[in-house]
């Protein structure tokens, strides 16, 4: 990890609950699973794009519900002689975009007389969702909006970014240690697979973020394990839990299907949580044993960063001059 901060960046920095819980041997490391207290509780701001199904019909319906999926089920179940079920489900923030967008995409399959059904297979449902989740939550959507301010006030309010990631993108995290230092790189973390999903929580309190490397007892429960109350529809694998603090940046790289690379900053001006979720969960042998490969290891043990990325890297470096930091000494 160090030698590709250095490929990519340069010189390095110094930088590096009541549950029941196992830990799991990982790569050298422990990573903790939680057995214990689960959450039924949604990401604040939240909601749902969902794909529900009925016998009856040929159609599927594409919707989104700010709550469990399963309360509007039980609306449409009313009188209906036959059940319906849920096929799919997404977590999202911008949700009311993201079913816009797939009702867009599926426009010429829209079943005669229904605004939100659709004649299509459910993966031509799920796959239509799937584009629209990385158009609106995509490396490309928030690239206009880069450097985005990491705080409750400017976001409105405390709410869950969700960013969609493919796989080879890339994180580079920063972090000033002294005034009038530098900004010193501090890790540097990886999609594993198409799908995968960074969420970004801003937090005033310090008390409310947690991470893995800092030892913090709290990040051993994953907060949302389940999409549902039953907790019978597992998330997305959790495979990274970290937190950023106030003065912190935080660059998005991806590589576009043409070779570009696209970056988008993110600043913290107050603390923040970051949970890592893989669609697609990769293992390597330790030992002779399948571990669960975490955020911040490389997808690929050749992996080298292009000069392009790293003029780009290392740009966002020079330039981060963060308006908000915790109590430093001037000088390194």
């Amino acid at each position: 990890m160090r030698l590709l901060l250095e490929v990519a960046v340069g010189d390095l920095g110094t930088g590096g609950s009541s549950t029941d819980t196992k830990i799991a041997t990982v790569g050298c490391r422990t990573w903790p699973i939680a057995l214990g207290h689960m959450s039924t509780t949604l990401p604040i701001g939240a909601g749902f794009v969902y794909v529900i199904t009925n016998p009856d019909f040929a159609a599927v319906k594409i919707g989104t519900t700010s709550t469990f999926v399963e309360e509007r089920k039980k609306a449409f179940q009313t009188g209906a002689p036959k059940k319906y079920a849920v096929a799919f489900r997404r977590l999202a923030l911008q949700r009311k975009q993201i079913e816009m967008r797939a009702h867009d995409l599926l426009s010429d399959h829209r079943s005669e007389g229904g605004t939100e059904w659709f004649e299509v297979s459910v993966d031509a449902a799920i796959h239509a969702i799937d584009q629209a989740v990385s158009e609106i939550e995509g490396v490309q959507a928030w690239e206009h909006e880069s450097p985005v301010r990491l705080s409750a006030a400017h976001l409105g309010g405390k709410k869950t970014l969700f960013l969609s990631l493919r796989e080879g993108d890339m994180f580079f995290l920063f972090r000033k240690l002294a005034m009038f230092g530098p900004s010193e790189p501090q890790d540097m973390w990886f999609a594993h697979s198409n799908g995968d999903q960074i969420e970004l929580r801003p937090e005033p309190d310090a008390e409310d973020v947690d991470g893995i490397a800092e030892g913090d007892l709290k990040a051993l429960d994953d907060p949302h394990p389940f999409l549902d109350e039953k907790q019978e529809v597992a998330n997305l694998v959790r495979n990274g839990h970290e937190k950023l603090i106030p003065g912190d940046r935080l660059v998005w790289a991806s590589y576009s299907p043409d070779g570009d690379v696209k970056t988008v900053i993110f600043d913290a001006w107050e603390h923040a949580q970051v949970i890592s979720r893989t669609a697609t969960p990769r293992y390597k042998e330790v030992e002779s044993i399948n571990c669960l490969m975490l955020m911040d290891d490389p997808p690929d043990e050749g992996f080298r960063p292009s000069a392009e990325l790293s003029r780009l890297v290392r740009h966002a470096r020079d330039t981060h001059q963060p308006r908000i930091l915790p109590d430093l000494p001037l000088f390194p």
